[in-house]
């Protein structure tokens, strides 16, 4: 049995995607491209949530860049559910 549950994409031109299983732990982190590679290298995702890794790659993604596009949709993972953010 595969125990890939879901994989989630972040795409801010830092672009990343994160496979999680069953308990919304992530397996493994796919970078894009090489911007998401130089913010997130150093972070240790594996057996972390999925909630608490994609606070963390927007969090260094500010800090590395200090603003999202303007046509920028933010997403909310809320009990194993995607949501859009107003």
């Amino acid at each position: 049995m595969n125990s890939d549950y879901m994989t989630v994409f972040i795409d801010i031109n830092s672009s990343i995607a994160i496979t999680v299983n069953h308990f919304e732990k992530v397996k493994s982190i796919e970078y894009i491209n090489q911007d998401a590679r130089a913010i997130f290298e150093d972070y240790r995702a594996k057996g972390k949530l999925i909630e608490q890794v994609i606070n963390k790659f927007l969090e260094k993604y500010l800090d590395k860049t200090d603003r999202l596009e303007d046509d920028a949709v933010l997403y909310h993972i809320r009990q194993g559910r995607v949501v859009a953010l107003p």
